[in-house]
Order: structure tokens, then sequence, then C-alpha cells
């Protein structure tokens, strides 16, 4: 009995460190697994890690990276093109507005101007005859409508006299102010002699026959005030002699009539007409002609000012925006029309998805 109990004590002992030995051979193995296994999962992070890190820089350089057809490039192209078509009709419009509606206001206002100022002579020397004929209306031996009878279709000579010295009020006014219904608006392109003459000293218009030592003092210096001072005093003193011939009843008596004709105004106005506002509204006739000269001269330059200045935008463009965007549609072209030199032509026919891809390219290239 004690021997069997031994040899199944022996035998469990024996299983029991076979067990242990497995155990312990299975231990380094397991453990070999274990670091096997986090080996694996680091080698997979770091993987995992790199292509986060590639897929990351690949987003930015796609973003970076220009599509063929991006819609922001065409915008940059659309806005180089529109610079060109802003700059030409700037310029357009103000070659319109230099030149065109320049010489519109030219063709429509010089000719009533110089007409105008022309017939202010006309009408002063008017104002003096009518007013002379006036003072010998009833005068059977010196009066024009006795001693030239025919033809007489202005009636009473008074009553005209104060008819063109109204008119003459109203074409000077006209040129000076402006006036719409006539056709004349304000005149702003009178040079500075022009200015001068008409509102500081109507003294310097070229002597043809007044006096130049009397002209600042006659009528009270008028004539030192400016030709449109000198015109409205003179049209008041031609109103002055009516109201004087309306009172005086001169009548048929030729010694009143001559008492008249030498009177003070009366000379005056005489004087003014045939001398001092003669050479005055001459010379005003005159510097309207230049004005519109110079007008004209200054418009030429315009124009050619802004010609020029157009022309060195067109050519900064040129050079600067729209050659690089030719020449790089023209590289685009030849690199789409390149590819099909990698197709050998036998095989052209086999690879119809490729040369329609080509064809879109060479259709469809973006300009730069």
């Amino acid at each position: 009995m004690k021997a069997k109990c031994c040899d199944r004590l022996n035998i469990l002992n024996e299983q029991a460190n076979m067990e242990l030995e497995e155990h312990n051979q299975d231990d380094p193995n397991a453990d070999e697994e274990k670091k096997e296994e986090a080996s694996m999962k680091s080698e997979e992070k770091d993987k995992d890690a790199k292509k986060n890190a590639a897929a990351k820089k690949k987003k930015v350089v796609e973003q970076k990276k220009v599509l063929a057809y991006d819609p922001k490039q065409r915008k940059i192209m659309a806005a180089k093109l529109v610079c060109f078509f802003i700059i030409s009709l700037v310029y357009f419009y103000l070659i319109y507005y230099t030149g065109f509606d320049v010489v519109g206001n030219i063709l429509k206002e010089e000719p009533i101007h110089i007409n105008w100022a022309s017939r202010r002579k006309e009408l002063s020397r008017a104002i003096n005859h009518w007013i002379t004929e006036a003072i010998l209306e009833n005068v059977t031996t010196y009066g024009y409508k006795y001693v030239v009878p025919s033809k007489q279709d202005k009636g009473s000579p008074y009553n005209y006299a104060y008819i063109v010295t109204q008119e003459l009020d109203y074409v000077e006014n006209s040129l000076i102010f402006g006036n719409s219904k006539e056709g004349l608006s304000f005149n702003e392109i009178r040079s500075t002699t022009h200015d001068n003459l008409l509102f500081k000293d109507a003294c310097i218009a070229p002597v043809n026959r007044s006096d130049s030592t009397l002209c600042s003092t006659i009528g009270d210096n008028a004539m030192n005030q400016g030709l449109h001072s000198a015109l409205g005093m003179y049209t008041t003193t031609a109103r002055n002699i009516l109201l004087k011939i309306s009172s005086l009843n001169i009548g048929d008596n030729v010694t009143k009539a001559k008492e008249m004709l030498n009177d003070v105004d009366v000379t005056l106005l005489r004087d003014l007409d045939n001398k001092y506002l003669y050479d005055a509204l001459e010379y005003s006739s005159d510097l309207y002609e230049q004005d519109y000269r110079d007008q004209q001269l200054s418009m030429k330059v315009w124009q050619n000012v802004l010609m020029s200045l157009y022309s060195v935008f067109s050519l900064l463009f040129f050079f600067l925006v729209y050659s690089p965007m030719i020449n790089k549609i023209g590289q685009d072209t030849k690199n789409a029309w390149s590819m099909c030199t990698l197709i050998p032509q036998e095989y052209q026919e086999d690879f119809k998805k490729l040369n329609q891809a080509i064809k879109e390219r060479r259709d469809n290239f973006k300009w730069r």
C-alpha cells in the first residue's frame, strides 16, 4: 500500500512539474507575442500618422495648385479684358466731351455771337441817325423823310430811335449774360484782353477814328470803365435826348432844331458813335472771332493729348497684360497638341478616350 501511494505521488509530482515547465515555456511566448502586437500597433500608428501628414500636404498642394478651369482665374482674365474696355470708354467719353460737344456748341453759338457783336455797331449808328432825324422830323427843309420821300417805311423817327435804343440794350446784355431764348449761353471763353475791353478799359482798342488823348475822359470817363458801361451810358444818353425832344416841341423851328443838334448830350452821342464806340465795337467783334479760334485750337490740343495718353496706355496694357496672356494661350495650345505625339498614328483610333481628352483640352484651355 505504501509503495502504491508513493508511486501515485511521484506521478502527480511529475505531472505538476511538466505543467509548470509548460507554463514556464508558454509565458515567454506570450510576452513575445505581446511585444510583437505592441510593435505592430506602433508601426500602424506611425503609418497612419505618415498617411495623415501626407494627406495634409497633398491637400495643401491641391489648394495651392491652380485648377485647369479655376473660376477665380477666369474672373482675373475677365478683369484684364474689362480694364481695357473701361479705359476705352473713358477715352471716347472725353473725346466726345472735349471734341464733338465743343464743336456742336461752336457751330450753334459762334454765328449768333459774331452776328450780334457786329450788330451793336450798326445799332449804335442807327441810334445816332434816328435821334438826329427825330430832331429834324418836322423841319421840311432838312428832314430825311422830306429830302428823300420815297420808300419811307420806318414810320416816326422818334419811335424808331426808341426801338433801336431798346434793341441795343437787349443785344449787349444778351452777349454779356447769355439769353437762352436767342440761343446764346453765358460766354466762358472770352480772353483776358476781351474781358479787359468790356469791363475795365475800352480805350485799349486800336485807334482808328478816336482820339487816344481824349478817350479816357470822354463822357465822364465812361470809356475808362469798359465797353459795356460805355454802351449803357450811350443808351441812357439817347433816352434823355428823346425826352428833351418830346418836351421842347421843336416843330418846324430851324433855330430850335440847330440848338438841339448842338446840345451837349447830342454832341456826346455823336462823338461816341463816330469815334470812340466805333473803334471799341470793331475791336470787340474781332475779339469774339479770335476767342472762338482760340477755343478750337485748345480743343485740338486736348484731342492730341488724349489720343497720346490712350496710345501709351494701350501699349502698356498690351506688353504688360495681354502679351503674356497671349503667350500663355499659345503655350497651352502647343502643350495640348504635343500630347498627340505620344500616340503612334496607327494606334490613335484605339485610344478614343485619350483623343477626346486632348480635344477637350484643346477646345477649353484656360486663358491666364
